[in-house]
C-alpha cells in the first residue's frame, strides 16, 4: 500500500512537469520513511515555487491556536504563505499568492473531525 504522496511522486509527476507548483502541506505530508513531501518533490525536480502552511505551519513548529508567522521554510528555503493567523481573513490565501502558480498540490491528513481546521484550509484554498 502507498500513500497518495508516494503514488504521486512515483507515478504522476508528469501532471506537474513544467508547471509552477504551490504545495499546501503540514507535518503529515510524509512517505512511509517519514520523508517530507517538500523534500520529495524538490528531489524529484518539481518546480516548487511556494509553500502554504495551515495551522501549526508546514513542519508543525507552531503551537495550537497560535498565529503562524512563517515566511521561509528553513529546510528548503522556499517562501511560505501562512494560512493561519489571528483573524478569519488569515485563513484564506491572498489571491496574489496564487497568480503566478499553475497548480497547487494539497497534502494534509485530517483527523476526521468537523471542528478541525485542515479541511477548512483545503476549502478556502479551492474557493480562492
Amino acid at each position: 500500500m502507498r500513500s497518495g504522496l508516494e503514488a504521486f511522486v512515483a507515478d504522476q509527476l508528469s501532471l506537474v512537469e513544467g508547471q509552477r507548483v504551490g504545495f499546501c502541506c503540514n507535518h503529515t505530508a510524509v512517505d512511509r520513511q517519514l520523508r517530507h513531501g517538500i523534500d520529495l518533490l524538490q528531489g524529484a525536480r518539481v518546480n516548487l515555487v511556494r509553500l502554504f502552511g495551515p495551522e501549526h505551519g508546514v513542519r508543525a513548529t507552531a503551537q495550537d491556536m497560535e498565529g503562524v508567522g512563517e515566511r521561509i521554510d528553513p529546510v528548503s528555503g522556499l517562501p511560505v504563505v501562512s494560512l493561519y493567523g489571528d483573524d478569519a481573513d488569515a485563513l484564506h490565501p491572498d489571491p496574489a499568492t496564487l497568480e503566478d502558480l499553475d497548480v497547487v498540490v494539497f497534502d494534509i491528513q485530517d483527523i476526521g473531525a468537523r471542528y478541525y481546521t485542515y479541511q477548512a484550509t483545503m476549502g478556502f484554498m479551492m474557493q480562492v
